[in-house]
């Protein structure tokens, strides 16, 4: 292949270049909702004639509840299951509402944390790839399939007023009557689901929908067929769109909010330290019913069989064109994620935006958490479409930020005053993977490989470290006063990646353009302004060895920590100094590949014997503490027996860890690219902004994403837009086809 393809492209010069339920019948059983009686008016109810029966059914129930419930029997249908964990009933003349029995949290435990990630290559080919930049590939690996994780909410739902209701009164917050178009359901999710269906087909593995479900009202609760055994009190009205075919379901997964409100557990039952006094039924009291997308967000790590790379959309997302996997997710490089360069992400919490429905406070929140964890710095923002995810990250933040997480899962509305603020979840899950990797990348240099298994660094590895600067031994300078300039390092790391790609049998992206990955270390400029680090057409870096090493280091002979080492360069400040060792690393690279970050290929380590005092964890991972200042970095404390092994590569029969096999591991877990791909984002206000948009993205030939965003605001407005999104939709998603396997005969509009 010659040349650079268009599809992987080189590190772009300018920031604009990167933009823009099975049934079991119950014959003659059924379920009503009546209202709670004594013992003894229900034993003479069971007893009563038919006719005495229906005029108590006619006469129950009248306090504070939705007028169209009152006098109503509600009868409910057969059993289904297939669909979920969930025991569950549908309701006949409701197709909007299931009766589940909810979680019980003393019972069920949550979904398992701390996963390993299984969808990457063998290790051999890895380490090969990420020491020397090549690949020879004997047979072609797999091809995993990718889930597609969203939310869905229907403000209609009499149930759903009447339970945000009483929540935001529980909270101090009004009835939040302006806010009650966020809320609404134009039929999106039908258009959404089928729109990643059609795209993706059978790449698209399962579809996971979080939804709702809500207490029987005060007043009431289900009078279940005898042999039905459970809590009352455990039965719920779960949320479902009127089209789904609850019974039969194909690959969708309903999960509702008491599967997924839970805490991160250790394998042994054990709550995180940082929340060990949590009472988790009395949290979940406080946190449920949620109506607030971010902190629903934040329970996505306990949705079970999740994939370990997923996607994750709004249900007013759309998938345009034909897409496959690599439009999301490589095997090799990682997730696609896809910056906004021009638009930052500050870490100062304005007081304004704490409480309000925006997403802010949640953007500046969780910057200042990936600040307090790695280095305060701003961030970019990421465009409003589907994101690539890995359940690796998700998880990881469960445990890293437990206590917080914890905290704002309890802001019910984002206008709640709980907590210090909300956090917006697809930001931090980007930015933690965008920070573990460098993190992972300079403590592979500094701590596995420099300070090694004495963990010191002595004069051999000083003479390392000056070659990488350009620094003499002997040479007589002021460290107080000396500034190393570092030229970034041509790098060809997408040159064969196509070929790759090819040799693998993976996927091509086909409407995806790479822009800049990972293996070639962080990529931080302001969109659209001049780098003030481009000198004579090369990017450059300067470092201050006063500041980014420790006093004495350079005109010494003592030995230093590598830890300590690390910390300085990792964390100090706003990160410059070990952006630009990593720069200079790079440059002792070569074009591909980390060889000058990693250990030695017969580099052993031999861990203590006794296990660290929390969190099983299968493959390499670096501290999970919530900020860096309180973590153990040592190789002792972070380096288990068995966590080098992989498919093809097996263990050491002493106990001891190859530590160029477990710095590869660690670092692959956190690989990633920037990608841009074309997108439209809609804002509708009304009828004739909708036409427009629409007509605008059926006209196009190369638009891939979308995003139709309800803004209408007028009341009065909402109803036309309604009709006009569903007939939109039907024409373009609503073809018969074999992918589209949830869905029971029901009219769009």
């Amino acid at each position: 292949m010659a040349g650079q393809s268009t599809k992987y492209s080189p590190i772009p010069n300018d920031d604009a270049d990167i933009e823009k339920a099975s049934m079991i019948s119950y014959v003659g059983g059924s379920l009503r909702r009546t209202r709670r009686r004594r013992p003894l008016v229900v034993l003479l109810l069971c007893g009563a004639i038919s006719l005495i029966f229906l005029l108590a059914a006619f006469l129950t129930y009248s306090y504070n509840l939705p007028s169209t419930l009152s006098g109503t029997d509600y009868v409910y249908g057969d059993w289904a299951g297939d669909n979920s964990e969930y025991n569950s009933f549908m309701i006949q003349d409701d197709p909007t509402h299931v009766v589940i029995q909810a979680v019980d949290v003393n019972v069920t435990p949550p979904a398992p944390l701390l996963q390993p990630l299984t969808t990457r290559p063998p290790l051999d080919q890895l380490i090969e790839y990420y020491a020397h930049g090549t690949l020879n590939f004997t047979h072609q690996s797999k091809r995993p399939q990718v889930d597609l994780v969203t939310l869905f909410v229907n403000a209609s739902s009499e149930y759903f007023a009447f339970a945000k209701n009483k929540k935001s009164e529980e909270e101090g917050l009004g009835s939040l009557k302006k806010q009650s178009h966020h809320w609404r359901d134009n039929g999106e999710l039908r258009g959404g689901l089928r729109s990643f269906a059609l795209s993706l087909r059978e790449r698209l593995r399962t579809i996971h929908v979080v939804s709702a479900a809500f207490d029987f009202p005060d007043d009431e609760r289900p009078v279940l067929p005898d042999d039905i055994e459970g809590d009352t009190d455990r039965w719920q009205l779960g949320q479902i769109p009127e089209w789904l075919d609850w019974a039969s379901p194909g690959n969708v997964q309903w999960h509702f909010h008491s599967e997924i409100f839970r805490l991160p557990r250790d394998e042994d039952g054990s709550l995180d330290h940082a929340i060990a006094d949590v009472n988790e039924e009395e949290w979940r009291s406080l946190s449920l019913p949620n109506f607030n997308s971010f902190e629903i967000e934040s329970r996505l790590p306990f949705v079970n069989d999740l994939s370990p790379n997923f996607i994750l959309s709004n249900d007013d997302m759309f998938l345009m064109r034909q897409l496959s996997l690599a439009d999301f997710h490589h095997p090799l490089l990682g997730p696609m994620l896809r910056p906004e360069p021009g638009l930052k992400v500050g870490f100062k919490l304005i007081p304004e935006h704490k409480s309000t429905p925006g997403e802010w406070g949640g953007l500046n929140h969780a910057n200042i958490l990936i600040g307090q964890r790695f280095v305060y710095r701003d961030r970019w923002y990421l465009t409003h479409m589907p994101k690539a995810m890995t359940q690796a990250i998700t998880q990881e933040s469960e445990v890293m930020f437990a206590k917080v997480f914890t905290e704002a899962a309890t802001r019910c509305f984002r206008e709640s005053r709980r907590g210090r603020a909300d956090v917006e979840m697809a930001w931090l899950w980007t930015w933690l993977q965008i920070e573990r990797w460098r993190e992972a990348l300079l403590w592979t240099w500094a701590v596995a490989r420099l300070g090694g298994e004495d963990g010191m660094i002595g004069e051999r590895e000083k003479n390392e470290i000056r070659d990488a600067l350009g620094l003499r031994k002997g040479e007589e300078y002021d460290e107080k006063e000396i500034l190393i300039k570092v030229t970034r390092a041509e790098r060809e790391t997408f040159k064969d990646v196509e070929k790759y790609t090819d040799e693998a049998g993976w996927e091509h992206p086909l409407a995806t353009r790479l822009m800049h990955t990972s293996l070639d270390a962080e990529y931080h400029r302001d969109g659209g302004k001049p780098d003030p680090n481009i000198v004579d057409g090369q990017r450059i870096c300067r470092m201050e060895i006063a500041r980014c090493f420790p006093e004495g280091f350079f005109s010494t002979e003592d030995e230093y920590s590598a830890v300590e080492v690390f910390k300085l360069l990792a964390f100090l400040g706003d990160g410059r100094c070990g952006d630009c060792m990593t720069e200079a690393l790079l440059g002792k690279s070569g074009k591909r590949a980390l060889s000058a970050f990693l250990p030695s290929v017969d580099a052993v380590f031999f861990p203590p014997s006794t296990e660290a005092p929390q969190w099983s964890r299968p493959e390499p991972m670096l501290p999970l503490t919530p900020t860096w200042q309180e973590a153990d970095f040592s190789m002792e404390a972070n380096v288990r027996t068995g966590q080098d092994a992989w498919e093809g590569f097996e263990p050491r029969s002493d106990g001891g860890v190859n530590m160029r096999a477990w710095t590869v591991k660690l670092l692959s877990r956190y690989a990633y690219v920037y990608a841009r791909t074309e997108s439209r984002f809609n804002m509708i206000h009304n009828v004739k902004e909708l036409n427009g948009d629409t007509k605008a993205m059926d006209e196009s030939k190369t638009l891939a994403m979308a995003c139709i965003n309800d803004d209408v605001d007028k009341p009065e407005n909402a109803p036309a837009v309604q009709v006009a999104m569903r007939e939109w939709m039907e024409r373009r998603f609503g073809e018969d086809s074999e992918f589209v396997k949830w869905e029971k005969s029901f009219p769009w509009s």
